[in-house]
């Protein structure tokens, strides 16, 4: 819940700090007092969009500060999940604290830490729901409808289930149908894969043949100077002995005193030795090599036809002549898949098969508990109208199966709220309903069944009650108060039957001096409460008879102990901010 409210420079707001209780708390004041200001600056501690007009006159910056306790286990999980994707820790005490710069600039934290204005809006999206007379709600959204149902009927596991099963069933469908177009795109090149594969089999490729084939030519092509530089340097190998016969010579001399010179002399016979067979070899290779170039134009034309051959291929498959080895595997791939897949086929078709009953099974045992919740929740819905004074309006909800090409992770059904607020008129889908006063009603009234523990910690109804009084304001009051039993429920009202049935009371006031104009926000007791209550049943003038009006409406709106506040024993006082919520306003500044 919102635990305290700091707003700093807003608009006629100079400072506010609000300690902000659990229960219903009514917030009243004038026509123009400036409560829909307190909602403006938190909309920006919330991640709404920011307007430099919010800044109060003269001053450089606005700074809102909202600060929340979540107790709830499921929205602690939630918020921990939602965190740990920003590569932030959960802790139970969230502060939320926006900074608007009069150049347009606007700064998010959260405890303290710099954040996006994104991340913000996450959070107050999960942590406030605020609900106005004419505000397109998500709870009026069709898409929506089918979650509020589930969430009414309690369907986490069945839909999980649901989802499960189609996620499963899904991604074999997509294993299949990837075979199958693998299958039926080598089935539409079959003919022209055989002939690639004939063709490049024949062809023979092999890796780094081209350089190969490169290398050879250009040997062929300098044939006759390579022949010469051979002849040469054979010629002064073994001319008058050569190098060799002085070699061995040298060897033959050094053997006869090997014996006598002892073992000083083995390195230098032993080096001979070497360099007597590495002249050998080199002598070997040269002569393989003048034997071996024939420079005639028969082999060099052999060579130029095979290296004309693999890039003529090249071009053709459009690759490099390297490349030609793996077109080939890859063509003969393809083709297997012909021969090879059949048995796959037939596997993964029947996993298909197996997955999408099961998923069926599951879809149907929800959709047959959807229709069961539908009727109960039309039922609740109804009963809550009446006191509203819609007893004419008919709420049902639809439940409609899908073609199975719309089926999905929720399920094989359609949910759409459906009313009619006239008799003989056709019920249409909510966001279609054109009246405000009705819509709030209602609106109201799906929220009393709906909400539960878990949902949104926070909501806040702005002047849901414009247009009506007397018995039907009472049963909004009323109602509002069933949701504070649940909820922190915040209130903006003009009416005092609604605003009787707050567990708390703050007034709006707007005070001025010759200078300046600001908006004040304080919590009320016993006393000063049934002054404000009196002021708004008769006016500016607060005459005994509405004294004694007010007070019988308080009694009459908290005479039930079940409807008392939730919170521990409000606070008489003007309300004061929390230490660390004033030092993380200070920060701000």
């Amino acid at each position: 819940m919102l635990t305290h409210l700091s707003i700093q420079d807003v608009v006629l707001i100079e400072q506010v700090n609000l300690d902000l209780p659990a229960g219903m708390a009514a917030f009243t004041g004038e026509t123009g007092a400036g409560k829909s200001i307190i909602l403006d600056a938190l909309g920006l501690a919330l991640g709404q969009r920011s307007e430099t007009r919010l800044i109060r006159q003269g001053c450089e910056k606005a700074v809102v500060t909202a600060q929340f306790d979540i107790t709830s286990p499921s929205l602690a999980a939630e918020l921990t999940e939602l965190l740990a994707q920003y590569e932030f820790s959960f802790t139970r005490d969230l502060i939320l604290r926006r900074v608007l710069s009069s150049d347009g600039r606007s700064r998010a934290f959260l405890n303290d830490y710099p954040v996006s204005i994104g991340l913000l809006k996450e959070l107050g999206d999960r942590l406030v729901e605020i609900h106005g007379q004419f505000a397109t709600q998500k709870l009026l959204e069709p898409k929506a409808h089918r979650q509020i149902l589930d969430h009414f009927a309690q369907h986490d596991t069945l839909v999980k289930d649901v989802a499960t099963q189609w996620q499963a069933w899904q991604e074999t469908q997509q294993k299949l149908n990837a075979l199958n177009e693998n299958i039926a795109q080598a089935q539409r090149e079959q003919d022209y894969l055989q002939h690639s594969v004939s063709e490049l089999r024949d062809l023979d490729p092999k890796d780094g043949e081209e350089n190969d084939l490169v290398a050879q030519r250009s040997i062929l092509q300098h044939a006759e100077k390579i022949n010469q530089a051979l002849s040469e340097t054979y010629d002064h190998l073994m001319i008058d002995q050569g190098i060799r016969g002085r070699l061995h010579q040298s060897l033959r001399v050094l053997e006869r005193i090997r014996d006598q010179a002892g073992d000083d002399l083995r390195p230098a016979i032993e080096s001979l030795e070497r360099a007597a067979i590495e002249i050998d070899e080199a002598e070997a290779t040269i002569d393989t090599l003048k034997r071996n170039i024939v420079g005639d134009g028969a082999t060099q034309e052999k060579l130029d036809d095979r290296l004309h051959a693999l890039r003529g291929a090249a071009r053709k498959y459009q690759t490099s002549c390297d490349g030609l080895v793996d077109v080939l595997n890859d063509y003969q791939s393809k083709l297997g898949l012909l021969d090879d897949q059949s048995r796959d086929i037939a596997t993964l078709t029947k996993q298909v098969t197996q997955q999408r009953s099961s998923y069926m099974a599951a879809a149907e045992k929800l959709s047959v508990s959807r229709q069961k919740a539908a009727t109960q929740m039309a039922k609740d819905v109804m009963a809550e109208l009446a006191p509203l004074k819609l007893e004419k309006a008919q709420f049902t909800v639809q439940h409609t199966p899908k073609a199975e090409n719309q089926w999905s992770a929720s399920g094989m059904d359609d949910i759409v709220f459906l009313l009619s607020t006239n008799p003989g008129s056709a019920p249409a889908p909510l966001h279609k309903i054109a009246s405000g006063g009705e819509m709030a009603r209602f609106m109201l009234a799906l929220k009393v069944v709906t909400h539960a523990k878990g949902d949104t910690p926070t909501l806040i109804f702005d002047e849901v009650d414009t247009g009506i009084g007397g018995a039907v304001a009472a049963a909004v009051g009323a109602r509002l108060r069933r949701l504070g039993e649940q909820a922190q429920v915040l209130v903006v009202t003009h009416s005092p039957q609604v605003a009787a049935h707050g567990h708390h009371h703050m007034l709006i006031e707007k005070q001025s001096d010759k200078k300046t104009t600001r908006t004040h926000v304080q919590a009320l007791d016993d006393t000063v409460r049934t002054q404000e209550i009196a002021r708004m049943l008769s006016g500016s003038e607060v005459t005994k008879i509405s004294l004694d009006a007010a007070k019988h409406l308080l009694e009459q709106s908290q005479d039930n102990p079940a409807k008392k506040a939730p919170a521990k024993k409000q606070d008489n006082t003007p309300v004061k901010n929390s230490a660390k919520t004033k030092a993380a306003t200070r920060k701000a500044s």
